[in-house]
């Protein structure tokens, strides 16, 4: 079908999918939604796609929920640059979620939106995100917050090392061997594209348990 057929007989089909009563049509349209966006392009999920999700990620029923945020580090590769700033304060909500498995999904999104959000907002509201995440008593959280973290220093430059230090510094003392693990992974790769030789030197020398 061509993209204006899509506006026209599909996208009614998504809408009323994601009001239907049945929790179990709209878990449907959440495991499928970042193909159905990339399918409708950037310009028909920038303004009307978005919204919808942005629906089905405050979903009442958890199993709706949580497959919309397992979606959605996939969707925001859908959506403009511009348009990111809006999913912005969705996921700030997400990384405090009471239910672990949706937080532990945050350091992937986070990851996969910070080329796209403005250097302010990173700042003020990605950053502080990241720090909690890497001190939540879930490990496949602090898992997460690791990537983010990693990416962020990436994405934003080196000299975020020493705000983040700390938090990354904890992780490689981590009880749990998956966290000191996923720290390996992260910095090294960090390491040979950004060459962030100090960084990694610190890290590694810190940790007594890596």
């Amino acid at each position: 079908m061509t993209r204006d057929e899509n506006k026209t007989f599909i996208m009614p089909l998504i809408i009323q999918a994601a009001e239907d009563k049945s929790w179990r049509v709209r878990l449907c349209l959440s495991k499928n939604f970042t193909e159905i966006a990339t399918n409708f392009g950037k310009e028909v999920t920038d303004m009307s796609l978005i919204q919808t999700y942005s629906n089905l990620l405050k979903d009442t029923e958890v199993d709706v929920k949580i497959e919309a945020v397992k979606s959605l580090s996939g969707f925001v590769k859908t959506v403009s640059p511009e348009r990111i700033s809006y999913l912005l304060p969705q996921v700030t909500a997400l990384g405090k979620d009471p239910l672990s498995i949706v937080r532990a999904n945050v350091g992937g999104i986070l990851k996969n939106m910070l080329h796209s959000v403005h250097k302010d907002q990173a700042y003020q509201n990605v950053q502080p995100l990241i720090k909690e995440l890497m001190k939540d008593d879930s490990q496949e959280v602090r898992k997460g917050g690791i990537e983010a973290a990693v990416k962020f220093i990436e994405v934003l430059g080196a000299e975020n090392v020493t705000s983040l230090f700390p938090g990354l510094k904890a992780c490689s003392e981590d009880g749990k061997w998956r966290v000191r693990l996923e720290l390996m992974r992260n910095i090294l790769e960090l390491a040979v594209k950004a060459q962030v030789k100090m960084f990694l030197f610190r890290i590694m020398t810190s940790g007594q348990n890596l």
